[in-house]
């Protein structure tokens, strides 16, 4: 019987790493596959690794700003591309780098659900495990797999610290403690809302579970506390005195509305607010105990929270929240369902959210393929052409494309100088047309709305470009 039961595990988890490693093999194959630099924040810091340039958190313009920004760690991990060698690195590397982070993404979960599921049956425990995985996977890849944020940075490090933050609850192991504050100080730093996370987990420990935790839980959650709020006292001290704006996507939506639709649009928390209004019910008839998992459901909305307030209004910003939630999910799972019903249920949100993954790698595909030939046919221009990039002056300098448009300005110049290898390479920003200046004019905007009284220029002989509505025309 007790062969059967470990032959059992065995196949199981050669099953369930099988199948793992080929879902990473083939989402890594087409991260790197046609990789090419789409813009966003990273074009600024691919402009430094790209031409073998070390990224100093120092000198990126908008790390402790006006924009009142400060995620100085945000995108320091490209500078590991420099230890395997000296001058230009192709797309290709930064892309690699990426899927070796989604692989430690997914192993780091892999990790947690197998950890929440251990007093499950073997062969339950690794296929629930396997579709919790491959979730967390298609909450994330788009962040992977378009080169825009750097919001990946924090997807690989979350399950780390939530696995050592879960062992460190269960063994009070000061190995686990010691690395989960360390990742969670480091992502605080990558991006500012993410130092809502220690101080509600320690916060809502300390809080709801105070007498039931001995000395090295109380100190590992004030620790964890002290983390955020350390954060929040930089922030103030030297973003807050010289910032002029904040961060956000400047929606139109009221506070509420702006969170009810990020809320519907979030299925997880669908379930998550069942699992809250549910451990709220028992806690108060107090029919369970307080448990550390209830801190992170809480911990999950209290992140949402925050950042609704700031009203952003990108889905992938949420998703941190999400996958903490996921995680509290699952332990609930194991507590009141059945293996078969939990596995159900994992599996109906795997396929959910896996069913739009062919399409987003098809589009980003074809986007590649689109920025590739337009930059390679501007490169091969720009030896007997100047290059104009239209930036109006006249146009709201809140407007969301503004940055938008300039991130894709340092990813053009960066893709042009690795094409020719030649650092030189210039963009000339012009804040009005000028006919007279002959050459490749580039129009970038949002389907031309925010130039109303600009015409097509004459002659317009060739249009050159035509990716994220950046439309360019020879001059002559």
């Amino acid at each position: 019987m007790m062969n059967t039961v470990f032959n059992q595990q065995k196949v199981s988890a050669i099953t369930f790493w099988s199948l793992l490693v080929a879902l990473l093999g083939v989402l890594g194959y087409f991260m790197v596959h046609n990789a090419w630099w789409l813009g966003g924040d990273e074009a600024i810091v691919i402009s430094h690794t790209g031409m073998g340039i070390p990224f100093l958190p120092t000198g990126f313009p908008d790390a402790i700003s006006s924009y009142g920004r400060l995620y100085p760690f945000a995108y320091n991990l490209y500078d590991v591309l420099l230890l395997f060698g000296s001058g230009y690195f192709s797309p290709e590397a930064h892309y690699i780098l990426q899927a070796m982070a989604l692989a430690v993404f997914s192993v780091a979960f892999a990790c947690v659900g197998l950890r929440i599921l251990k007093s499950v049956p073997a062969i339950w425990r690794y296929s629930i495990a396997f579709c919790f995985t491959a979730i967390c996977v298609c909450r994330v890849y788009t962040e992977f797999i378009t080169c825009y944020t750097g919001m990946w940075i924090v997807f690989m490090f979350l399950p780390i610290f939530l696995y050592c933050a879960i062992r460190f609850d269960e063994t009070e192991h000061w190995g686990y403690g010691i690395v989960a504050l360390l990742v969670i100080n480091y992502i605080c730093y990558c991006y500012e809302n993410i130092c809502v996370i220690p101080v509600a987990l320690g916060a809502c420990s300390l809080m709801f579970n105070y007498k039931q935790l001995d000395k090295n839980k109380k100190i590992f959650n004030w620790l964890l506390v002290t983390s955020g709020l350390l954060f929040l006292g930089l922030y103030a001290a030297l973003v807050l005195p010289q910032a002029t704006n904040f961060y956000g996507h400047h929606s139109d939506n009221s506070l509420l509305k702006n969170a009810l639709k990020i809320f519907l649009a979030q299925k997880i928390y669908w379930l998550a607010l069942i699992a809250l209004i549910y451990r709220a019910v028992l806690l108060i008839r107090k029919k369970t105990a307080y448990s550390f998992f209830d801190s992170l459901l809480l911990t999950s909305f209290a992140y949402f929270v925050g950042t609704a307030m700031l009203k952003l209004d990108f889905t992938y910003y949420y998703n941190i929240g999400s996958l903490i939630a996921l995680t509290a999910i699952l332990y609930y799972c194991r507590e009141y369902l059945s293996s078969a019903w939990i596995f159900v249920l994992m599996f109906v949100l795997m396929v959910f959210y896996g069913r739009k993954m062919p399409s987003t790698i098809k589009q980003n595909q074809s986007c590649r393929i689109g920025v590739r030939d337009g930059v390679t046919w501007l490169a091969n221009q720009s030896d007997s052409t100047s290059i104009y990039w239209f930036t109006p002056e006249y146009e709201d300098p809140m407007h969301p494309l503004v940055d938008l448009r300039s991130c894709h300005k340092y990813s053009l110049k960066t893709m042009m100088q690795w094409y020719l290898q030649d650092n030189d390479v210039e963009v000339t920003d012009c804040t009005q047309f000028d006919a007279s200046l002959k050459g490749i004019w580039l129009f970038p905007g949002e389907n031309d709305k925010l130039f109303p009284e600009l015409t097509t220029p004459e002659p317009c002989q060739e249009k050159v470009f035509d990716t994220y509505e950046i439309k360019g025309y020879r001059i002559q």
